[in-house]
């Protein structure tokens, strides 16, 4: 597995670049190489952390225990370049390592199915002192934390792409 080039910001606005396996555990469920974006332009894959991160990816593991299954990222932080050739958003929370998209078994896309999910994120981001928000698509979901920061949200935010050219598949 490939070393990736890992980036602790400190609250100070200072920071330490070090290099860390892709395979190195960041939770108990996740690997460094799955939130990471490898599909960028770059010769090492980056990523940044810092306390928000940490917090967000507490959150995930959170859900992931009470979901029981695995999850599967399928885009977490992006590197700036890679987020314009996907056609995210310029704000995009993946740009920080904030949001998560992970594509869900058929089972859970029903939408009682889809509600009972979105409420477990809130209530986990709730329980952290976090505006979380969750997107749902066809393929699954895309969670975010810090929604308030980063667009001024003083509350959960839900977003129902299914059908929409923004959905993934």
């Amino acid at each position: 597995m490939a070393d990736y080039l890992v980036r602790y910001e400190f609250p100070n606005g200072l920071y330490y670049d070090f290099r860390m396996n892709g395979n190195a555990k960041l939770a108990p469920h996740f690997k460094l190489y799955e939130l990471a974006n490898t599909k960028g332009k770059t010769t090492i894959p980056q990523f940044v952390f810092n306390e928000k991160v940490w917090n967000f990816l507490e959150c995930v593991e959170e859900f992931r225990v009470w979901y029981n299954k695995s999850i599967n990222p399928t885009s977490c932080y992006r590197q700036v370049q890679f987020n314009k050739n996907c056609g995210g958003d310029s704000l995009s929370l993946h740009l920080i390592g904030l949001a998560m998209d992970w594509k869900c078994v058929a089972a859970d896309r029903t939408d009682s199915r889809r509600k009972e999910i979105e409420n477990q994120w809130k209530v986990i981001t709730m329980k952290h002192g976090i505006i979380g928000g969750c997107n749902w698509y066809t393929g699954g979901f895309h969670f975010s934390a810090y929604e308030n920061e980063r667009f001024g949200y003083t509350n959960f935010v839900h977003r129902d792409y299914r059908g929409t050219s923004s959905d993934w598949k």
